[in-house]
């Protein structure tokens, strides 16, 4: 999963690695299929090579900005062009180096007219890809149903397989003990129990989410659906755990953040490292 930045890029933030700044558009494709080329090459070399490559973490709104970014006005998209020639920079890297499938990676995954829009522009522009990669958080991204009708008119619309790259529930809203000074808070905390959540923040709810999950993916059309992973099934906290650094959160202009793991409660283990039985899902398919 190569993110291109200096740190986790998604929807919101998606920076040029610092090193990177001050690049023409040519020299910024290049240094794209160098990178991408030079990973893979190394992969190579200790003889690891990976079954699939993602091109770019999340790209809904585009990847390495300002340059490729996607821009929204009066329901028109711009800046394809850019993405696109980005995208095959790194495509071919990956042809040019190895065998591997290359997945395209949005999230949004309920938003069916958002979906075609993005695919459409892309293979208008013939960026090649195998698989459609898709985050999945029912808390952000529409209910089951609409996940899974926006996912089979992709299968027909398209022919390509699914992918479920990112996806988790909240276990308990409870948080966590010996918590660091300037806490961020967990990302799924109390505001969330009013709101109309398709499962109990439990346990028992976590592993109802994913079986219903695997079950949808499982029965997706013409047996496209390749399977699910989880973000992130053991991040649990620890003394000095954070989700990023006060540097890191300054490169992502994210400042007004705290310290800490924001996440611990949708991990596949509790707070003390024992397993939940969520993971035993994963056995069942």
């Amino acid at each position: 999963d190569l993110h291109y930045s200096d740190f986790w890029a998604d929807p919101s933030k998606q920076f040029k690695p610092k090193s990177w700044q001050g690049l023409d558009f040519d020299e910024l494709q290049d240094k794209a299929y160098q990178y991408t080329k030079n990973i893979l090459t190394t992969l190579k070399n200790n003889n690891i090579e990976p079954e699939y490559v993602q091109i770019g973490n999340e790209i809904t709104a585009g990847m390495l900005w300002e340059e490729g970014k996607l821009i929204w006005k009066d329901g028109q998209v711009f800046g394809f062009d850019n993405l696109a020639l980005l995208l095959k920079a790194g495509v071919k890297a990956v042809q040019d180096t190895s065998g591997s499938k290359i997945i395209l990676h949005l999230e949004r995954s309920g938003d069916n007219a958002l979906y075609r829009q993005w695919f459409d522009n892309i293979i208008f522009r013939n960026v090649y890809f195998d698989i459609i990669g898709v985050s999945y958080y029912p808390y952000w991204h529409g209910t089951l149903d609409d996940m899974q009708n926006n996912l089979n008119d992709m299968i027909d619309r398209y022919k390509k397989d699914i992918l479920v790259v990112e996806t988790s529930y909240a276990y308990t809203l409870q948080d966590f003990d010996q918590r660091p000074d300037n806490y961020t808070g967990l990302v799924i905390n109390k505001d969330f129990a009013s709101k109309d959540m398709p499962y109990p923040f439990t346990p028992q709810g976590q592993a109802e989410y994913l079986r219903d999950l695997f079950l949808r993916i499982k029965n997706l059309k013409d047996k496209r659906g390749l399977g699910i992973y989880y973000w992130e099934p053991c991040w649990i906290p620890t003394p000095d755990g954070t989700w990023a650094s006060p540097k890191a959160r300054e490169y992502i202009k994210e400042t007004h953040k705290g310290h800490g793991n924001e996440w611990a409660n949708q991990a596949l283990f509790d707070y003390n490292g024992k397993m939940n039985y969520a993971l035993k899902i994963y056995n069942k398919f």
